[in-house]
């Protein structure tokens, strides 16, 4: 689905600056090109504000030539810009009291026996508006309160990190073929520190948007489609079924319960991606590279990662968006290993940056 150097990671950035691919030397600029398409509708977006009467700092046609107008930054001016300023927000705030004991999962449906702590709940972020963020917390299997914390965020937005993030990526379980029972993932992140999954934006923990393209996994294009019959994917480990059984368990009510998930009982099915979320998403910033330049300049790491057979997050467009932060090369590649004689991708070390590329089998 859809979405480990240092001591602590808040973000997973890569799948902002990955939406491009490296032309090489065919003399495109395809980052040029996404940030102007983004400006475009953002204008247009603008403009219909304008023409519904509402409040709109641009005015005039909607139409190529009023897009044509704006400047477009250049790579050399994003490269030198400071992040867009950060507006003032109001925090909402309320007693804590309980929560912790309320949220506490006492056991998923078909779990295995485990001896960490799970949690899972609504944190309000507006009480006046109703709104709230889902959230599931999974403490380190080994000594938690020595390990950092890891903040995971899927993509989309409005992509589920449950769903996606816990039950088919990094979290501690996966779900068994029968969609009712659950096993424990030999990967899990949480050997090795806190994990927070976070859904968001406020509303997100519904979902479910195609991920085949003429039959091709966008995140795996080597996989062999889920036809219902495949015990043994000839050319993967990953079963292309995973996601009907993650669909399927996550819409057992008894799971809901155990999650403490849809407390107002919505009639409507969990699913994996929201549409509407993804569709109604304006207020997107055209780049984060100066962000990233900034955290970088703090003393912040930062660390990429982009598999070998992924469409989505491709190996070439994290490559190429990283050059475009002109960092300075501190070990150049190298390979990392699996096992003693299995290389699992290469590394290249920048000052504060890592990038790593992963094998998928």
């Amino acid at each position: 689905k859809m979405i480990r150097a240092g001591s602590f990671f808040l973000l997973v950035l890569s799948c902002y600056i990955s939406l491009v691919q490296s032309y090489g030397g065919r003399g495109e600029n395809p980052l040029r090109d996404f940030f102007r398409i983004q400006t475009k509708k953002q204008i247009n977006v603008q403009i219909k504000a304008s023409s519904d009467g509402t409040n709109a700092t641009a005015t005039g046609p909607n139409d190529a030539s009023a897009s044509e107008a704006k400047h477009y930054p250049t790579l050399d001016e994003l490269r030198k810009s400071p992040p867009l300023p950060i507006n003032d927000f109001s925090v909402y705030m309320a007693p804590q009291g309980g929560l912790k004991a309320a949220d506490k999962i006492d056991s998923l449906p078909g779990q295995p026996n485990v001896k960490f702590k799970q949690y899972s709940g609504y944190v309000t972020v507006d009480g006046q508006a109703g709104r709230a963020l889902f959230y599931y917390f999974v403490e380190s299997s080994v000594k938690p309160s020595t390990k950092p914390l890891v903040l995971w965020l899927n993509g989309g937005p409005g992509c589920s990190s449950i769903g996606a993030g816990a039950m088919a990526e990094l979290g501690p379980f996966r779900v068994k073929k029968d969609g009712k029972t659950l096993k424990r993932n030999q990967y899990s992140w949480n050997k090795k520190a806190n994990i927070l999954f976070l859904e968001s934006p406020a509303g997100s923990l519904t979902y479910e948007e195609s991920r085949l393209v003429m039959d091709i996994n966008v995140y795996d294009i080597y996989a062999p489609s889920c036809n219902g019959t495949t015990d043994s994917p000839p050319n993967t480990k990953h079963d292309p079924c995973t996601d009907d059984y993650i669909d399927a368990y996550m819409n057992t009510p008894e799971v809901q319960k155990a999650l403490h998930a849809n407390v107002t009982a919505l009639p409507d099915r969990w699913k994996d991606c929201s549409k509407k979320i993804i569709e109604a998403w304006i207020d997107r910033e055209l780049t984060i590279l100066p962000t990233i330049r900034e955290l970088m300049a703090s003393g912040v790491r930062v660390w990429l990662y982009s598999g070998d057979t992924d469409g989505a997050v491709p190996l070439l467009g994290t490559e190429y968006a990283i050059k475009e932060l002109n960092a300075t090369v501190k070990t150049d590649w190298y390979a990392w290993y699996n096992a003693p004689k299995e290389v699992g991708g290469y590394v290249v070390e920048y000052q504060n940056l890592t990038f790593v590329t992963a094998y998928c089998d």
